[in-house]
């Protein structure tokens, strides 16, 4: 098959970097790198490919690339690849569009966008221009870090801890959902004080998922009404309740039908401060991170994102 397609050789400009992780995916990303080099060469003739070697490259190799004058930025691999560049851009002297060709395990921020998985199909997006998305920031005592999807305050930093140290030969999404049966039984919850515009909420809870998006862990429909584009926060809170009540609710985790129901706690916001009296396990787009308090804002259309229609 043609890369391209019958698409327009464009005319030399300033191109798109795409930052490859050839082991995201158990090397899925890597064996798009064929087909991606071919279609680049038809449309894209001065674009650049720098593939990463570990942890953070792709965070740098993002910074230089937006300071460098890309036209745009590309992670091509999973979540955790888009987290990286994402902050490198963020993190650059100049502002430049992201886009992603997923190629993960989870790839839960184009499910949740509606980002397809087909080659031809995100270099069309790619073509189209960008438009602004919001972005999270978290601020922890040792560090600050910022995300486009979700960040989740217990559970989800377990299972994310657990996932990674596993690595099972099986899809991203029965990985974390493995991860998160070991989770059910191993996790019982922190205590938590959530402060959030002027309200607050307190006790032992399980998840506290703060979404700007609304799929994390491959596959949990954690925050339905999250959009990337409307300035605002969706958070999922969960009790702690034990493990028969959440098995009963498991439906409702991955079906986006969480909200109402015993023990769940569903609002929108701008900022929000979560405190603990111990460290509570934190994922970042599926990093996982630890340490409180812990501070969540929101960017409002701080990044240019090649996204579908909306």
């Amino acid at each position: 098959m043609h890369a391209c397609g019958a698409r327009t050789k464009l005319a030399a400009m300033p191109g798109p970097h795409f930052v490859v992780n050839p082991n995201s995916g158990g090397g899925r990303a890597r064996a798009l790198l064929p087909r991606l080099t071919a279609a680049l060469k038809a449309v894209y003739p001065e674009h650049q490919v720098s593939l990463t070697q570990g942890h953070g490259d792709a965070v740098r190799l993002a910074r230089e690339a937006a300071d460098g004058g890309a036209s745009a930025v590309v992670a091509v691999g999973g979540d955790g690849t888009l987290h990286e560049v994402v902050n490198g851009v963020v993190g650059a002297s100049r502002a430049a569009p992201v886009a992603l060709i997923p190629g993960g395990r989870g790839s839960d921020f184009a499910r949740g966008t509606g980002i397809p998985h087909d080659l031809d199909a995100c270099l069309e997006l790619l073509a189209a221009p960008p438009r602004p998305i919001d972005v999270g920031r978290v601020r922890t005592p040792s560090a600050t870090a910022h995300f486009i999807n979700i960040a989740d305050a217990g559970l989800g930093g377990f299972t994310v801890d657990t996932a990674n140290r596993w690595r099972l030969p099986v899809s991203g999404q029965l990985t974390y959902f493995l991860a998160s049966a070991w989770g059910l039984v191993s996790y019982s919850g922190s205590p938590m004080k959530l402060t959030f515009d002027d309200q607050r909420l307190e006790g032992r809870f399980l998840v506290v998922a703060v979404g700007n998006s609304s799929y994390f862990g491959g596959g949990m429909h954690v925050c339905p009404r999250a959009r990337p584009d409307d300035g605002l926060f969706d958070v999922t809170v969960m009790e702690a309740r034990g493990l028969l009540h959440l098995i009963r609710h498991l439906d409702g985790l991955y079906g986006g039908t969480l909200e109402g129901r015993p023990g769940m706690h569903a609002f929108r916001c701008r900022t929000l401060t979560l405190e603990s009296p111990a460290p509570v396990p934190l994922d970042i787009d599926g990093e996982r991170a630890e340490g409180v308090p812990i501070t969540f804002e929101v960017l409002a259309g701080a990044l240019p994102f090649h996204l579908p229609p909306r």
